[in-house]
């Protein structure tokens, strides 16, 4: 029977490793796509435990995964490490709102917890291995390493490469003021869609153009009326990304949409 105390015990001896780790990514605050010492860091860790690392993962450099073991239950653990810009904060600073130097401004910073995301799941992974050791376990352990969680789905770029198809169940978690399992997590589908059209002349020829504005608008009632088709938990937003056309006297010609769909 699963001893919790014994885990914690598990856990409690990285510890010193890990809060180490999780100091010097928060100091790195690396861009999505970027994060070279961020994932490095990682991956050295896990070697020196015995993981096997292949990188890089979907053609993405940052990308890694690391495993121990062999058989099932495959078990992957998802680590994120990726900074976002303009949330530069230092490390020391216990005000609410440190005065920052116009530099400054322009730094990334860990504004989501992802220096504690990561290394978070890579505790999560030596702590099983140490428990497969222990009781002579059978199963297989991946910490896959996924950089460009914030606006870029670099997890959706190694899914689409295969780099889950083998797992029997993945895990996450999210910095937050309790640890608990408390909500699922949404897909991410980005499309882009361009329409193309004809112009003429709005009043003295406008049976000679071809409206893409139109196109587009018609595009968006079609999704509305489907959203009462699709399940609860489904979400679907849009954006215009260009103006539509340059004046109220030329029919547009060009025009992009951009959805974000979740499902």
């Amino acid at each position: 029977m699963l001893n919790i105390e014994e885990i914690k015990c598990l856990v409690e001896n990285h510890r010193t490793e890990l809060i180490r780790a999780a100091d010097r990514i928060w100091d790195f605050a690396e861009e999505r796509f970027t994060e070279f010492q961020s994932s490095k860091l990682q991956m050295d860790i896990l070697k020196s435990h015995g993981f096997t690392v292949t990188t890089p993962c979907a053609a993405l450099p940052t990308a890694f995964q690391a495993q121990y073991g062999n058989g099932h239950p495959v078990i992957g653990l998802l680590g994120e490490y990726d900074a976002l810009p303009g949330l530069f904060w230092p490390a020391d600073s216990t005000s609410s709102a440190p005065a920052k130097c116009q530099t400054d401004v322009q730094k990334c910073g860990h504004g989501c917890g992802h220096n504690l995301l990561g290394i978070g799941a890579l505790g999560a992974a030596l702590a099983a291995k140490d428990y497969m050791e222990k009781e002579q376990l059978k199963g297989t352990i991946i910490y896959y390493g996924c950089p460009a969680e914030e606006n870029a789905a670099g997890k959706a770029l190694m899914i689409d490469a295969g780099f889950f198809s083998g797992t029997d169940i993945c895990l996450s978690w999210h910095p937050n003021y309790k640890t608990g399992i408390f909500n699922n997590s949404l897909a991410n589908c980005r499309v882009s869609y361009c329409f193309h059209g004809t112009s003429a002349h709005a009043a003295q020829s406008p049976h000679m153009g071809r409206s893409a504005l139109d196109a587009c608008e018609l595009m968006s009632v079609g999704v509305n009326y489907l959203r009462e088709h699709m399940i609860d938990e489904a979400r679907i937003h849009f954006a215009y990304l260009n103006s539509g056309g340059t004046g109220c006297w030329r029919l547009p010609v060009f025009l992009r949409r951009l959805p974000v769909k979740f499902s």
